[in-house]
């Protein structure tokens, strides 16, 4: 393993890719992301937004991230990134990749639904 490669702690799947990985470098949200797509291996169908974000007792920051499949969100599936000074030292979360289709319903049928 290279020096500075990151240490993955937990990489387990099943209905989704439970991940905990602790960066040997601080890195910043764009190299953090690109490594996560990559590791979990994400197409640009695939995008995060940030949900929320709280700052602990020792003024680090942890940003809770949404995940979206064709700018849908995916229930359940997030990752969180941990970071001081805008650097980001971990992440971990619950992405679920093996996502096979949309469901969709027409907005007459969604109307009927809801009433």
């Amino acid at each position: 393993m290279a020096q500075n490669e990151p240490v993955i702690k937990r990489l387990e799947s099943g209905h989704g890719t439970k991940f905990h990985i602790e960066f040997v470098e601080f890195l910043d949200v764009t190299e953090v992301k690109d490594y996560l797509f990559q590791l979990l291996s994400l197409n640009k169908d695939h995008s995060f937004k940030s949900i929320n974000s709280i700052v602990d007792g020792d003024n680090s920051l942890h940003t809770r991230y949404g995940h979206y499949y064709m700018g849908v969100e995916v229930l359940g599936s997030e990752w969180i990134l941990h970071s001081q000074s805008g650097r980001i030292y971990s992440a971990n979360g619950d992405i679920y990749t093996n996502i096979t289709g949309m469901q969709s319903v027409s907005n007459e049928v969604a109307r009927e639904k809801a009433y």
